[in-house]
């Protein structure tokens, strides 16, 4: 047996990851906050799938769902949390050139796990098995939360108008702050969320989910431009913690990096309940177009929604757009 190999496998019987495959990794707090096993909401469902065995130790494994590739890869003791609609799905796992596929049906509001074992007879090859709640918390137990996927919902559904196909959105509320907002030329800034409740990681990720939605929001408003943190020169990283009154902070950055619209918001903790208002503001006149609260009692459950939310609370506002000529 050669040095290598051996010093892997005392690795492994150490649990050490040195010679373990590479994969992103999601934050302590997601992990953490995803082993709470809270159920989702009746229009959605979570698949867990886990990898337990420190078999494999640099083989990495992947995870397809439905008509999707690749929406996860695994190491030793991993797992990743799916979040679908109810119904049947297929899972596919792969390893090297070897496949399987399992389907599964999940109802609303519910948590379903799949393990996910690892084969060496003839080669590597992968199997999957649906479980008991019970046996699959435990499993999931024993891994760490790869990096999340985005949500894996149906699209909405199409309801016919006027002979014409339609995309059947949620009822939203109307806003009493809503106003039209002209388009073409425009610069809206989505800038990173604030909280004093949570890691910065964590905030990044949120983050990421809004711009997500945002950029969803936008669809079909060709005149207005995202700018993400790639291409904002400042952002604010001490609000709250200064002069500032809430907004006026965002409004005056927005205003000096030439945005003519912002989307920002701050994640506060109540127990054991996450809350946060995203607001869409008109930076030049300071006015508040739209906002959209989002609310749930986990940081997982926060991430899930704000995708959803912040598409919302564009795409609302910008329909009260007149139609360019």
């Amino acid at each position: 047996m050669n040095r290598f190999l051996v010093a892997c496998l005392a690795g492994a019987a150490l649990g050490s990851s040195a010679c373990a495959a590479s994969v992103p990794m999601a934050p302590k707090a997601l992990d953490a906050d995803a082993k709470q096993f809270r159920l989702p909401p009746p229009d959605r469902a979570n698949i867990y799938v886990y990898r337990d065995q420190w078999m494999g130790l640099a083989l990495e494994t992947s995870l397809g769902v439905d008509s999707h590739g690749t929406v996860a890869t695994f190491g030793p003791r991993t797992y990743t949390v799916l979040t679908v609609g109810p119904g049947e799905h297929t899972l596919v796992s792969r390893v090297k050139e070897a496949s399987t596929r399992l389907s599964v049906f999940v109802a609303g509001g519910t948590n379903l796990f799949v393990w996910q074992e690892l084969l060496s007879d003839g080669g590597p090859a992968v199997r999957m098995h649906q479980l008991d709640d019970d046996s699959g918390a435990r499993g999931v137990g024993k891994c760490e939360l790869v990096a999340l996927p985005p949500l894996l919902l149906p699209p909405a559904r199409a309801t016919k108008t006027g002979g014409q196909a339609k995309a059947a959105a949620a009822p939203v509320s109307p806003s009493e702050s809503l106003i039209a907002i002209p388009a073409g030329g425009k610069f809206l800034a989505v800038f990173e969320l604030q909280s004093n409740d949570l890691d910065e990681d964590v905030l990044m990720i949120l983050s990421d989910e809004v711009l997500a939605g945002t950029v969803n929001g936008l669809r079909g408003h060709s005149g207005v431009n995202v700018m993400t943190r790639e291409n904002i020169p400042a952002v604010i990283k001490d609000k709250g913690k200064g002069d500032c009154a809430e907004g006026d902070c965002e409004m005056a950055t927005a205003r000096n990096i030439n945005a003519d619209y912002v989307v920002y918001g701050n994640v506060v903790r109540t127990g054991q309940t996450y809350a946060i208002t995203l607001k869409l503001n008109e930076t030049r006149g300071r006015s508040l177009l739209a906002t959209e609260d989002v609310e749930a009692p986990s940081q997982l459950g926060l991430k899930h929604a704000l995708a959803t939310k912040a598409q919302e609370l564009v795409a609302r506002a910008f329909s009260a757009s007149p139609p360019r000529k």
